[in-house]
């Protein structure tokens, strides 16, 4: 089911300079977005998060919030602190208070503030469900995502677009910051076919124990957003890619993260390009045999627990 917050609301925008390759992923998404939540039962609401101008403006946001999760509350107080500067609704479930807030010096919602309230409420009263967000990009609108754990990660591997801690890329590997991985290419592939290479890479790293995400070929782009010398890795759509990656005259540049990394290795690995390390504090280059680099790739990648 999808709402509408009543606190204010704004049309989606796109932008013409969008490489449509981009625009069809992120249709498919939006496909994929619209048939699984029905599928599996969950709940969005979309919000403008611009639009706190006053304590109704908040009140009326938690109020659809709560809603969506279909909690049952009581309000205890509202108003506007005007020593430090926001705006806070209190509410009453069963027993506990809960205290939201977002600074009256923006018309932004705070939801670094909020977020943790709301999963506050999930934990205490409906443990088995959660709050996420929808990575369906709408600007400066969110899409607040509610439903049942189980069935939220079921349809993530389904393909809906939203980022669960099972679906991310790990954040620290054994692998030095700064450290690009420079392939050298003979042509530049296809970035359909390379979305399936990377994808079975991927896949393979998975099925021999690494510590990877186990995605569908549906969630992952490969290719620019916007700039035609950029090869980026989006994962279930979002605004920020994963790993951005630059296209030089005769070699890629990927980055030093593990989706960079594993760009590298699949490019080395299913096309033949050779790979050389630069060192970006330095300047130095090292260069490494096919196999040695496969086998550093996984020994930073590391193992599943």
């Amino acid at each position: 089911m999808l709402l509408f917050s009543g606190a204010c609301h704004q049309p989606k925008s796109y932008s013409s300079q969008m490489n449509p390759r981009f625009e069809a992923y992120e249709a498919r998404l939006t496909e994929l977005e619209t048939s699984l939540a029905s599928e599996f039962d969950i709940d969005i609401l979309e919000f403008d998060v611009e639009c706190i101008y006053n304590i109704e403006n908040l009140s009326q946001l938690v109020i659809d919030m709560l809603e969506l999760g279909d909690f049952k509350f009581d309000t205890i107080k509202s108003g506007h602190n005007t020593t430090e500067r926001f705006y806070y609704y209190t509410i009453k479930i069963s027993d506990k208070q809960y205290e939201f807030r977002t600074s009256s010096r923006t018309d932004w919602v705070d939801l670094d503030y909020i977020m943790p309230v709301l999963e506050s409420i999930v934990e205490n009263h409906k443990r088995t469900y959660m709050y996420a967000f929808s990575n369906i990009d709408g600007g400066q609108i969110a899409r607040l995502v509610f439903s049942e754990k189980e069935k939220l990660a079921l349809a993530v591997d389904r393909g809906f677009p939203c980022s669960l801690p099972h679906s991310h890329f790990k954040v620290n590997i054994d692998w030095p910051h700064g450290l690009y991985s420079e392939v050298k290419y003979h042509e530049i592939p296809n970035m359909d076919e390379l979305t399936d290479e990377f994808h079975k890479e991927l896949k393979y790293m998975y099925n021999i124990g690494l510590d990877v995400p186990n995605l569908n070929r549906e969630r992952i782009f490969i290719g620019s957003k916007y700039e035609d010398d950029l090869i980026e890795i989006f994962i279930d759509g979002g605004y920020v890619s994963s790993s951005t990656n630059k296209i030089s005259e005769d070699h890629i540049q990927c980055f030093w993260n593990v989706s960079g990394i594993i760009l590298a290795n699949t490019l080395v690995k299913n096309y033949g390009y050779t790979v050389r390390l630069l060192d970006k504090t330095t300047g130095e280059y090292k260069y490494l045999s096919n196999v040695e680099y496969a086998n550093k790739v996984q020994k930073a990648i590391g193992r599943r627990n």
